[in-house]
């Protein structure tokens, strides 16, 4: 009895066989640890390819003709092109299919993933299954973007350090915007371009007789009262010249290439030849070359344009754009018909042109403006008053370039909304 009552008390070898038990434990949740995050990695892994996958195929039916057979197609290349990375036996792909939504412009995709197990074999779990899903909406959003490009006398001058005329640089910078904006396009609607030469006033070529009643010669000036900073739609008071007192003789001439509304891509060609017929001849009167960037693009004007040419009312579906470039000192003005202009600052013009821009953007549309060889401090803060960020800069004709580059691709960027 003694005997038997040591052995039962003899606890000598119990910590190892506990230490054992729980070294196998510790071991399995090891290894489950380990399986857990390879399948975290690999689902990661899944899901960004069933991002790109919604995505291309939400673009396919925002683009195409909108057939589900060739959006799964779509989005099934763009699934594989992103798997391509992962180790053959990672993991099996099953099920996979891209389902559109056309009234929302949204594709769903999923894909049911299996992953090989390694320690929790021994558990009894030779997979983890999971399924995974994406759901993208893709639109292209319209674009209309307005150039408003100086032409006055200066723009005739070559810059310090370059080799060609300003208005020669701006010529084939904004042939170098107009053919990327266009090259976004899908359809001859959803990229508009207009184009609005400006000095001293804005030649209103077929919209003289609905603006102004056809006086002048169609070269206009700011229209009287409220309408001089506002988009309403014109009255019987906007002014022309040339004005009582004045003459075209003096200096203060008019653009040689009338404003030209929304066009579509196969307006490409024609409006980049009436870009490279401009010529550099008047004063600065930059409040009216604002004024009429924002004419072509308010839905308030849309019944005195051609129908192809009508600005789209304001939604999130449009991206407005108005690019105002200079290379002066605004110091020009007709305020109640009276011609007020000299080589110096204009405070009548820059007011005038905050309250255009501020306008503008109250309704979502986005100013930028470009100073070309400009230094002056106080036009360069004007300038920044109107864009905020967007007031961009440029000394020479390769700079120049550079930033109408610029704007081409923030135009791409901002178009996708997802």
């Amino acid at each position: 009895m003694t005997s038997l009552k040591r052995y039962a008390a003899d606890t000598r070898g119990s910590v190892a066989i506990l230490f054992g038990l729980s070294l196998i434990i510790l071991c399995l949740f090891v290894g489950l640890a380990i399986d857990t995050a390879r399948v975290y990695s690999m689902t990661k892994k899944v899901q960004d390819a069933l991002d790109a996958a919604a995505l291309a195929g939400a673009k396919a039916l925002n683009e195409s003709d909108g057939q589900a057979n060739n959006i799964r197609a779509t989005a099934y290349a763009a699934f594989l092109a992103n798997i391509a990375h992962i180790p053959n036996g990672a993991a099996s792909f099953s099920g996979f299919d891209a389902v559109p939504d056309l009234s929302n412009s949204t594709v769903t995709a999923g894909v049911q993933l299996k992953v090989p197990s390694t320690f929790a074999k021994l558990a009894g779990l030779d997979e983890f299954n999971v399924q995974k899903s994406s759901s993208t909406t893709y639109s292209l959003a319209h674009i209309e973007v307005v150039l408003a490009l100086d032409t006055t006398g200066s723009m005739k001058d070559i810059p310090a350090g370059d080799t060609i005329p300003k208005i020669q640089a701006m010529k084939g910078a904004a042939a170098t915007l107009i053919d990327s904006v266009y090259g976004e396009a899908t359809t001859d609607s959803n990229v508009r371009i207009s184009v609005v030469p400006w000095s001293t006033g804005v030649l209103a070529g077929g919209l003289t007789s609905a603006v102004s009643g056809g006086s002048g010669g169609g070269c206009l000036v700011e229209r009287a009262g409220h309408g001089a900073t506002d988009d309403s739609q014109p009255g019987p008071l906007t002014y022309a010249l040339p004005l009582p007192g004045t003459s075209i003789a003096l200096g203060y001439a008019c653009p040689t290439v009338a404003a030209m509304p929304l066009q579509g891509r196969t307006a490409a060609t024609s409006i980049k030849k009436q870009i490279q017929s401009l010529t550099g001849a008047g004063g600065t009167a930059g409040h009216i070359g604002a004024a009429w960037a924002w004419y072509m693009l308010s839905a308030n004007w849309a019944s005195l344009l051609p129908t192809a040419s009508q600005p789209a009312a304001p939604s999130r579906s449009v991206v407005k754009v108005a690019v105002i470039m200079t290379d002066g000192i605004f110091n020009t003005t007709h305020v109640g018909g009276v011609l007020d202009a000299a080589p110096a600052y204009n405070s009548n013009s820059y007011a005038m042109f905050k309250t255009i821009c501020d306008g503008m953007r109250a309704q979502g549309i986005t100013v930028y403006t470009v100073a070309f060889d400009l230094t002056d401090t106080t036009a360069l803060d004007k300038l920044a008053e109107c864009s905020g960020a967007n007031a961009l800069t440029a000394a020479t004709s390769v700079q120049l370039q550079q930033v109408f580059r610029k704007i081409a691709a923030d135009l791409s960027s901002i178009r996708v909304t997802r």
